[in-house]
């Protein structure tokens, strides 16, 4: 399976204290030998294990892929990291598709608060 070794990746991310920021489909890399490779640590931040990060930069994030308490308060953590995996899961099922098309970021945030995320 391809997403056990992405489960890996993030586990042994939490132990090295760096937060992702960016788990996507588009970040993940296969091999020709079919090995799973994360990528683009271009949002990448460190912290102490088990740590949340608040981020104080207007930095545009991948909000589609972004966690609740990532986009109402700017906070990441491994937990949130393992949000975006569930997200990237999402898109291998569905083949590649965009998260919630046409959806805005308020859309998104609002959908988030009142738990009204399927209702596309």
């Amino acid at each position: 399976s391809v997403f056990y070794p992405l489960l890996q990746a993030l586990q042994y991310l939490d132990q090295l204290g760096i937060v992702h920021r960016d788990i996507a489909l588009r970040n993940a890399l296969l091999t020709a030998n079919k090995t799973v490779k994360l990528s683009d640590f271009g949002l990448a931040v460190r912290v102490a294990q088990g740590a949340e990060y608040w981020s104080r930069q207007e930095v545009p994030t991948p909000y589609k892929w972004s966690s609740p308490e990532s986009l109402s308060e700017a906070v990441y953590s491994a937990k949130s990291d393992m949000w975006s995996l569930g997200v990237m899961l999402w898109e291998m099922f569905s083949l590649a598709e965009d998260p919630w098309p046409q959806v805005t970021y308020i859309e998104l945030c609002i959908r988030l608060k009142s738990q009204t995320l399927l209702q596309v």
